[in-house]
């Protein structure tokens, strides 16, 4: 075999191992779990626009048409300190190492001192391993994000935009991930900035109904506006036996290239 034909042989055996690589990345893949536009009134309210089915209970929770952040559709929900929305039944994340919840707010607590739960993904956030927890107001005056797991608390905070919690729409997102299946990492951003990062110890076990703009019960309503609320998540694929197999392929490239 001359050096040429050695070095396109490798090139091509090099091809097929790379290929085994690139579905290994490609293998975890995001997907839209929940998507509530919030714009309409009655199912408008209520309608998993993800496909997905996650249908919503609406206690007094009504559609403000024409107020909604820039690209957030016609309206959004309006929460007026007593209102809730939940799921019908309880939403199951815990097959997915890495989520992403994605809304825009336009909060109109009446003081700096009042709790509002953004959302609530447990029914009992004390007790419960895996409660996802967005909530805004406090003391502190800003808004936070909260993953418990088994071993930990972890809190991701920033402060309100423009020092209040009133006045404007803002766009938040929360990332939480799980990846390492031993340690959990939460961040907030708000309008694209990165508010902070909380990392501690234990997988995240998230399996429960998931409320908007209370508390199971009604409790630490929140007062204010809500549109396009997301819960997206990344699922890992048996990535390896597809790069074991393409990798092998790649190996029997090269012997059977030898033998000849």
């Amino acid at each position: 075999m001359n050096t040429n034909n050695r070095i396109s042989n490798i090139a091509k055996g090099c091809i097929v191992v790379a290929l085994g690589f690139l579905c290994m990345v490609s293998s975890t893949q995001a997907a839209v779990i929940a998507l509530w536009k919030f714009d309409g009134t009655g199912t408008g309210l209520t309608d998993d626009s993800s496909g997905n089915g996650h249908t919503l209970a609406n206690s007094g929770v009504t559609y403000d048409a024409g107020n909604a952040p820039v690209g957030g559709g016609t309206g959004s929900a309006l929460f007026n300190g007593s209102s809730i929305l939940n799921t019908v039944a309880t939403l199951d994340l815990t097959s997915y190492t890495q989520l992403t919840i994605d809304w825009y707010m336009l909060p109109t607590m009446s003081t700096s001192t009042t709790l509002g739960i953004v959302w609530e993904q447990s029914a009992n956030y004390n007790l419960n391993p895996g409660a996802v927890i967005a909530t805004v107001g406090n003391t502190a005056n800003a808004v936070q994000t909260v993953q418990k797991t088994p071993a930990s608390i972890l809190y991701s905070a920033g402060p309100a935009p423009g020092g209040t919690v009133t006045g404007a729409w803002h766009h938040y997102t929360m990332t939480l991930n799980t990846t390492s299946l031993a340690a959990t990492t939460i961040k907030l951003a708000i309008d694209g900035v990165s508010q902070g990062t909380s990392t501690g110890a234990g997988a995240a076990t998230i399996s429960d109904v998931f409320f908007i703009g209370a508390r199971s019960g009604g409790t630490f309503s929140f007062s204010g506006n809500i549109d396009e609320l997301s819960i997206t998540g990344v699922v890992p694929e048996p990535a390896p036996v597809a790069m074991l197999l393409f990798s092998g392929l790649g190996a029997a490239y090269f012997a059977r290239k030898r033998k000849n």
